[in-house]
């Protein structure tokens, strides 16, 4: 008796294991198909992690967004730094030095073009056009206040 108990109890686990492994692989079989139908493609788990850490270059977001913010600061102390120098050099008579601030706002021009670039959003190419032209007519007034007080020409 306790025999045909067992084979009876082992005969149902097995019907359960089966039953439970056979519904999950066609379960899995169903959203994959349906996946495909409606035309996008089926990842598991692994696949979107390995997917995100190849996009991001194996940089955290967080640590993206820290680097943003430390540019951002960057640019700004050094157009305070500009500022308190083009000032200074005006009150001791020295002139004005256009190329500190072609210098400055390089980077922001250098900036929007990249993001036209890459997003091609309309305000990136007006904020880059805007800020090709000061840095230009910044250059301009530099290199011709060089040429003017230059006593080799």
């Amino acid at each position: 008796m306790a025999t045909a108990m067992s084979y009876i109890f082992a005969n149902k686990t097995w019907k359960k294991v089966l039953t439970r492994k056979l519904g999950s692989a066609i379960i899995k079989m169903c959203q994959e198909n349906l996946v495909i139908l409606i035309g996008g493609f089926y990842m598991n788990k692994e696949e979107i992690l390995e997917k995100s850490r190849a996009e991001n270059r194996n940089k955290d977001i967080f640590e993206r967004e820290v680097l943003k913010q430390a540019s951002t600061s960057a640019v700004i102390v050094m157009m305070v730094l500009a500022t308190i120098f083009f000032v200074v050099q005006i009150f001791v008579g020295g002139g004005t030095n256009w190329g500190i601030w072609a210098l400055v706002f390089s980077p922001n021009m250098t900036t929007f073009w990249v993001k036209y670039i890459k997003l091609r959003h309309k305000h990136e190419l007006v904020m880059a056009i805007a800020y090709t032209i000061f840095v230009s007519a910044c250059s301009i007034g530099h290199i011709y206040d060089l040429i003017v007080s230059s006593t080799i020409l």
